[in-house]
C-alpha cells in the first residue's frame, strides 16, 4: 500500500509539471452525456455498470487543494475498494486549479476528471463551461440546501471559518467580540488574513452593506494586516508568536494544530459561515465512469465519515461534527454572483493581485 500511495503522489507531481505530455482530442460526448444512461438504473446495477466502465478506463485524475496527509488517507481507502484504478492527483492551491484547467482546455487537452475547490473555484469553472452536472444517488442523504438544482456541485466537505489566536499572547477575554473591534488600534500589526479570502470578503460585505463594508475593509487594511497565502502558514506563524491572530482561519486545520499541543485556540465571530469544498466532474472528463465512482464514494457514509475525522464539517445527514452546524453556507450557489467584483475589490484594497 505504501508503494501505491508513493506512486500516486509521483503521478501527482508529474501531472502538475506536465511531464506526461498527453494531448487528448475533445471527446464526442461530455461527462454528463456519457453518464446519463445509468440514471434510471437501480443503485446496485448502476454501481456495477460504473465499475465495469472504470475498469476499462483504468485511471482517474483529480485536481484539488486538500492537505497531503488527508488526501493520502482518502486515497488509501478509495484504492482499497477500487484497486484497478491508477490515481493521478494534482494538488493545486487556490485559483491555480482554475488556471490549470483553463490552460488545458484552451490547448485542447482534457485530462481532469474531478476538480475540487471553494466557491471562487467552483463558480469560475461553471461559468467557464469547464464542468458538467452529475446527479450522484448519494445526494439524497444531504439536506436540500447542499444540493444545487442543476447538479454541478456537491459538498465534499465544509470548512468552518473562525478567528484563531495564540492564548499565550492574547487572552480569550481580551479578544475582539465583533469584526468591527478588529479596527481597534491595539490590533495594529497583530492580524493575519489570506490573500484569497474572497468568500470572507463577500460575506462581510453582505452583512455590513456596501458603504459600511467598504469603509470597514479599507480601515482593516490600514491597520497593518499581514496578507499571506496559505492558512497553514498563518497557523504556523501564530503558534511561533509572529502575530497572535488570524481573522479567517479554517477551523479543521486549527484543531489539528491544537490537538497536537500547539498554543492555538479559536472563537467564532458573527456572521459565522462555512465554505463547502465542492467536488465536480470535468466537462470532458476522459474517465467519466471512474470520476462518478470517486464522487459517489466521497459523498458516501464512508467517505464523509473519514473527512469528518479530519475535523471538517460534512453535510451528509447523521454524521457529527466538532463545530457548530448553525453556519451560513458560503458556496458557489450562495455567493458566486458577487465573486468577480469581490476578487477585484479585495485585491485593490489589500494590495493583492493574483
Amino acid at each position: 500500500m505504501k508503494r501505491l500511495v508513493c506512486r500516486t503522489f509521483i503521478s501527482s507531481f508529474a501531472a502538475i509539471f506536465g511531464i506526461y505530455g498527453i494531448v487528448t482530442a475533445q471527446p464526442k460526448e461530455s461527462a454528463s452525456q456519457v453518464l446519463r444512461q445509468y440514471n434510471k438504473l437501480p443503485v446496485s446495477e448502476r454501481h456495477k455498470a460504473l465499475v465495469k466502465g472504470a475498469q476499462a478506463e483504468g485511471e482517474l485524475a483529480v485536481y484539488g487543494a486538500m492537505r497531503v496527509d488527508e488526501l493520502s488517507q482518502l486515497l488509501k481507502v478509495f484504492n482499497k475498494r477500487y484497486p484497478f484504478l491508477k490515481l493521478n492527483m494534482a494538488r493545486l492551491a487556490g485559483r491555480r486549479v482554475v488556471t490549470r484547467i483553463e490552460t488545458e482546455y484552451r490547448a485542447g487537452r482534457h485530462t481532469v476528471d474531478i476538480a475540487g475547490g471553494f466557491a471562487n473555484i467552483a463558480h469560475s469553472l461553471k461559468v467557464g463551461g469547464l464542468i458538467d452536472p452529475y446527479y450522484s444517488p448519494e445526494r439524497r442523504f444531504f439536506p436540500l440546501k447542499n444540493n444545487d438544482k442543476e447538479g454541478y456541485f456537491a459538498p465534499s466537505y465544509i470548512t468552518p471559518v473562525v478567528l484563531g489566536f495564540n492564548p499565550k499572547i492574547v487572552s480569550r477575554a481580551d479578544l475582539p467580540k465583533t469584526y468591527e473591534e478588529l479596527l481597534n488600534p491595539k490590533w495594529k500589526g497583530k492580524l493575519f488574513m489570506d490573500e484569497e479570502d474572497y468568500d470572507w470578503f463577500v460575506v462581510i460585505m453582505r452583512q455590513f452593506g456596501r458603504s459600511k463594508g467598504l469603509d470597514f475593509m479599507k480601515k482593516l487594511a490600514a491597520n497593518d494586516i499581514a496578507v499571506r497565502r496559505s492558512r497553514i502558514l498563518q497557523l504556523q506563524m501564530i503558534v511561533a508568536g509572529e502575530r497572535p491572530i488570524g481573522i479567517a482561519l479554517h477551523g479543521n486545520s486549527l484543531l489539528d494544530f491544537k490537538d497536537k499541543g500547539a498554543p492555538i485556540d479559536y472563537v467564532i465571530l458573527e456572521p459565522y459561515f462555512a465554505k463547502p469544498s465542492e467536488i465536480m466532474i470535468g466537462r470532458y472528463a476522459p474517465h467519466p465512469h471512474a470520476a462518478a465512482l470517486f464522487l459517489d464514494w466521497i459523498l458516501s457514509e464512508e467517505g464523509q465519515s473519514l473527512q469528518s475525522s479530519f475535523g471538517r464539517i460534512v453535510a451528509r445527514k447523521g454524521i457529527k461534527s466538532r463545530f457548530p452546524d448553525n453556519y451560513t453556507l458560503a458556496g458557489a450557489e450562495e455567493i458566486g454572483e458577487d465573486l468577480a467584483s469581490a476578487i477585484k475589490e479585495f485585491g485593490n484594497i489589500f494590495g493583492v493581485h493574483n
